[in-house]
This record gives C-alpha cells, structure tokens and sequence, in this order.
C-alpha cells in the first residue's frame, strides 16, 4: 500500500511521507487487514468466485448448503442444552486432531527427516466442558475406524447411569461415517446396562467447527515453544495447557486396547445420511434421516434369522422411531431385554513395526544427539518392516458428498 501511495504522490508532483509515517497515520484510523481462516469451506469459496450469471444458476444449491449448515449448529446447540439440564444425557463431539509429530524441538534438522506421528482423539463433553484426549502413536495404532470406534467406546462405557447418547462429528468416511462405527454404536447399545438410545449426528461439509477445536488451539499454543522427544512428552502438553475449570484428561492408548469391532450393521447410503439412530430395543436396525428436517425416520435392519445374500429390510417410522421390542426370538439363556456382552477380539496383538527409512531418520537423530539421551531406549526398541510404507492410511470413502 506504501508503495503504490509513494507512485501516485510522484504522479500527483506531491512529496510521500516515509513508511513510519504512513503507517503511524493508517493505525489512527482504527483499520486492520482481515486474516483469512485456515480451513474455509470449499463449496463456499467456490460460489464467492463464480460470476454474478454463474452465482444466479447455483443460488439454490448454495442456499441449501447454508441451511444443512445451519441446522447442524442447532442441533448441536438442543444437544447442548438438553445434556446441560439432564445428568442422564451425554452429549459431546469429537475430532482428530492433526497429527503430533515427534520428536519436535529447536534443531533445524529435524524439519528434513521423518519423524513418529502421534495421533490425538479429542473428545469434548457439552454437558459439563470436560476434554478427554485419546492419544496413541504409530507403533500403538493407525488413524482409522477402528482406533475412532474403540476410543469412543471406551468413553461411553466409563459413564456410569447414562440413558441416552448424542454425539457429533464430521463426516470423514475413513473414521466415523462408516459401517463398522455404526456397528460399535449398535453394539454398544447392547452392551451399556443403562444406555437406551445412540444419536450420531453430522456436521455440513465444510463447516465442522466444534468445541474440539478449541481443544486443539490450546494444544498448539501451549507446544509453540515446548520441545517434545517422545509420545509420552504430548501428554505431559495437554494434561497442562488448561487449567479452568479442570485440566483435559488424557489416556494413553496401547495396541492391544484397539477393539476389532465386527461389521454387522446394515447396508445404508451412508455419505447421504446426517443422523444415525439406535436404541436398545432395537439392537439389529439402524434408523437414519438424510436431513434435519425430516419428519420420518428410515429404518433398516438385519435379523438374526436372515440369511447375508438377502438385501436389509428397510421401513419408515413416523417422527422419532418408537421404542418398543424389536422381531425374533432373543439368544438362547437370555431373556428378553438382556443381551449377552460379547468378546470383542483385539485389533493389534503387538506393536505395530514402522517403516525402515523412518527408523532410520530416528537413529540418525540419536547419533548426532538431536533427541536426548534420556529417550534413546524408546526409539532404539522400536521395530520396522520393509512391507510398512512411510504414508498415512487414506480414507475408504470420500468426506465430501454429492448435492
């Protein structure tokens, strides 16, 4: 802006004044620059790009994204209110955070070689503003549907006389918009003694700002200045970057903590849904709407008694689905309304090796003493694998959806 007041000066015949000046001159006026946000909505940067002729023939359809958007907010903000006045509700949202690399720390070299990524599951309780933060590393699990659903479910499982879940997401289909997470939340109305109902709602595409992310800012304020050399070093960050009301609660997750959740739930247009129902009296059918604003719900179901080759059975149910006994003969020894609690088989029954480039990157940071010497024996007892490629797992389905 400097420069281009100083040319039109010396095309007026004027004398510019000097940048200290000028600049001292525009902060009297009270302006600013506007700092875009970091993760702005595509869809929506699109439309603010396209032409007045072009904004006309998509108005619809940008005015319906807007209001997916905005009734996800309301939902979550009933959500909010309902768990603030009801102790038996649970309510809360969950995220991934980016991933933690580490080691990290002042040395520059550490910025060209590979590192060991730590993975943080945030979840944030709406009822109480509670933060729990599910974190694990490489060698412990991966970043998908299985390390999501077993996080989720341990934290449901640790509340005690809990009637009714309401939880929400984004939709990434590799972690929680899938069916083997749908297949833990009908497990876990199952299993919960006092759990009745699971609500899973989804956030608009482009717009999932939850308090999570505020857990996450405060994670990578408090770290700007902190070296961290080993996982455990994460945890030590989080447990003291809050201190009111409580500080986060973090849990270490081992390897053999992962549950492999088996994939019984029905088959439904998934990427299309944006809530997801289940109830206890009802443990084989799913019940989903494809927008807040409709009044009935879809149900679809697997019996015990059918065979895997027949397509799922599919009804709708006027408003909230009722909950009353679901069809077919409950499990021999089992009474109506108790179920069985299953074995649920661990997901990794040792530590996962890493990948030899990357074991490699990490030795060479121990010999020239880049990490410590009091954390040697962590990366020195690690393992590697040449089948291990050093990338992220992608996701098996698409976050976004089709309008």
């Amino acid at each position: 802006m400097h420069r281009d007041y100083v040319e039109k000066c010396q095309h007026n015949g004027r004398t510019a004044v000097s940048l200290a000046k000028y600049r001292q001159i525009f902060k009297s006026y009270n302006l600013g620059f506007f700092k875009p946000k970091k993760d702005q909505c595509g869809k929506c940067l699109r439309f603010s790009a396209l032409s007045e002729n072009e904004k006309k023939s998509e108005q619809e359809c940008h005015d319906a994204h807007l209001l997916r958007k905005k009734l996800a907010r309301e939902a979550r903000n009933g959500d909010k209110l309902a768990a603030v006045a009801n102790p038996s509700i649970l309510a809360f949202n969950f995220d991934l955070e980016s991933v933690l690399n580490t080691p990290k720390g002042p040395s520059g070299q550490i910025f060209y070689m590979r590192k060991l990524p730590v993975y943080n599951l945030t979840i944030y309780n709406l009822g109480n503003g509670d933060g729990h933060c599910y974190l694990w590393d490489e060698t412990q699990g991966r970043r998908g549907a299985v390390e999501i659903a077993s996080c989720v479910y341990s934290y449901v499982m640790s509340m005690d006389n809990v009637k009714e879940v309401r939880m929400m997401s984004d939709g990434c289909g590799g972690q929680q918009k899938n069916h083997l997470f749908m297949s833990m939340c009908m497990l876990l109305c199952r299993t919960h003694p006092t759990l009745q109902v699971v609500d899973h709602k989804f956030f608009e595409t482009g717009h999932t700002e939850m308090e999570c992310d505020s857990i996450h800012s405060k994670i990578e304020s408090a770290s700007k200045n902190i070296p961290v050399y080993v996982p455990e070093g994460w945890a030590q960050v989080i447990r003291g970057c809050r201190r009111n009301p409580r500080p986060f609660e973090v849990h270490s997750v081992r390897h053999d903590e992962f549950l492999q959740f088996e994939c019984s739930a029905p088959k439904l247009p998934i990427q299309s849904v944006c809530w997801l129902h289940y109830q206890k009296n009802k443990p084989h059918s799913v019940f989903y709407k494809k927008s807040f604003l409709d009044e009935d719900f879809i149900e679809r179901s697997v019996l015990p008694e059918q065979p895997r080759e027949q397509p799922a059975k599919e009804s709708r149910v006027r408003g909230r689905p009722a909950r009353r006994q679901g069809r077919g003969r409950p499990a021999r020894g089992a009474s109506r309304g108790e179920q069985s609690t299953p074995s649920i088989p661990k997901a990794y029954p040792h530590p996962l090796p890493i990948a030899i480039p990357k074991l490699k990157d990490l030795h060479t940071m121990i010999d020239k003493l880049i990490i410590p010497r009091a954390h040697h024996n962590y990366y020195l007892n690690l393992t590697s694998d040449e089948l291990v490629r050093d990338a992220l797992p992608e996701p098996d389905i698409e976050e976004d959806e089709s309008d």
